[in-house]
């Protein structure tokens, strides 16, 4: 399935999706630039404030995401339309770099694949969708255009 993937979903499928099936479906999936600092942060965050996984984990689940980052669309930030981006996020509430990823799929015509319940609630015309759903798994969690 075709995706726009955020920082959170990235995550899970890099530690619990199937190596093979991962490279399968990678050619189809879409990111942003900034979740790959974005997630490089959260598994900081995962061994030094929450105390949820080793050192040797992280490096592992961090080689893993630069693998899978390697092999997916990524959508730099001076291509989207950040005036658009700030005003989302502005009249939404949320976080500017979520309101990219907003923006990002509207334009790309891809469905939002995100664990942030925030964001997903924030959703604009775009369908939103859960992780395993990128790999053919589960349902859907949003409507489409």
């Amino acid at each position: 399935m075709k995706a726009l993937l955020d920082a959170s979903s990235l995550l899970l499928l890099v530690k619990h999706a199937d190596a093979t099936k991962l490279a399968d479906v990678a050619k189809d999936l879409t990111t942003l630039d900034l979740a790959a600092y974005e997630a490089g942060n959260a598994i900081w965050k995962q061994v030094h404030l929450q105390k949820l996984v080793t050192h040797e984990e992280a490096r592992a689940t961090h080689e893993a995401l630069i693998g899978l980052l390697s092999h997916l669309s990524l959508v730099r930030g001076e291509e989207l339309n950040q005036t658009e981006a700030m005003n989302l996020a502005i009249r939404k509430g949320i976080a500017y770099y979520d309101a990219c990823y907003l923006v990002a799929s509207e334009s790309l015509e891809l469905p939002l694949a995100t664990e942030d319940r925030k964001l997903a609630a924030a959703k604009a015309r775009r369908e939103v969708i859960g992780w395993e759903q990128v790999l053919g798994d589960g349902t859907s969690e949003g409507d489409t255009k």
